[in-house]
């Protein structure tokens, strides 16, 4: 299991470090937070949300929508040993409580084809950046893997600009406050949040059971609130 050494550029953030967690307070800048967000809300919304899927963004092609640009920003958190990944795998997703029953992939791990090889592997890193605080739902890692003792879990709740990161082998699930700690969440707002995968290939398959269509390109006909809108043109429009 690797552990996440410090990264030079994380000397000016808060960073709060487990064995298998690394986590950066405050990741993006407070204007680029807040684009994020106000795109990312109403994509999410139940109303809107037709689909589920992750998309995939090769590193240094230029973002063709504002979580690519996000990806940019926070590739500056990678530890050391993701040298050699060439682009990112994401998806959005909003939990509504109770948190725990309703996180569709359940206890998993990350995986996907690698096409040279044609066996799954999982990625290099997995990371989560958090877009509402919610004082519940939490991110539960088993370093050990399914049968991991109690008393090696680790956990992190939802803070918005909260980037935490962990290995891409690790087991991990969301679960309700009441059922890690026993005391009842007081939460009832939607956990809105942006899974980031990181990989050293593109990915040929699924890495959760629920994702409809897995590390497409994205052309603005899946999520067009998510668009970079060009000189006079509305973000809502999509993006060819």
């Amino acid at each position: 299991m690797v552990s996440l050494p410090i990264n030079a550029n994380l000397t000016r953030k808060a960073v709060s470090l487990t064995k298998h967690l690394t986590i950066i307070s405050d990741a993006l800048q407070a204007d680029a937070l807040q684009s994020l967000i106000d795109a990312v809300v109403p994509a999410t919304d139940p109303a809107q949300m037709t689909t589920n899927a992750s998309f995939w963004y090769t590193l240094g092609d230029g973002p063709r929508n504002i979580v690519d640009s996000a990806a940019e920003s926070l590739r500056q958190y990678l530890p050391e040993f993701t040298e050699g990944v060439v682009g990112v795998e994401w998806w959005i997703g909003r939990i509504n409580p109770p948190y725990g029953d309703n996180f569709p992939y359940g206890l998993h791990t990350d995986w996907g084809i690698n096409p040279s090889t044609k066996r799954g592997e999982t990625p290099t890193l997995s990371s989560i950046l958090y877009l509402t605080s919610v004082n519940d739902g939490a991110l539960v890692l088993y370093p050990e893997g399914e049968e991991s003792p109690v008393g090696t879990l680790e956990y992190v709740l939802p803070r918005k600009n909260l980037f935490a990161m962990f290995s891409g082998n690790v087991t991990h699930n969301v679960r309700s406050r009441k059922d890690v700690w026993g005391i009842p969440g007081d939460a009832a707002q939607a956990r809105i949040s942006i899974q980031f995968n990181w990989w050293k290939f593109r990915p040929t398959t699924a890495t959760g059971k629920n994702l409809a269509s897995i590390s497409v390109d994205y052309n603005g006909t899946i999520f067009p609130e998510l668009a970079i809108a060009g000189p006079g043109q509305d973000r809502s429009g999509s993006c060819g």
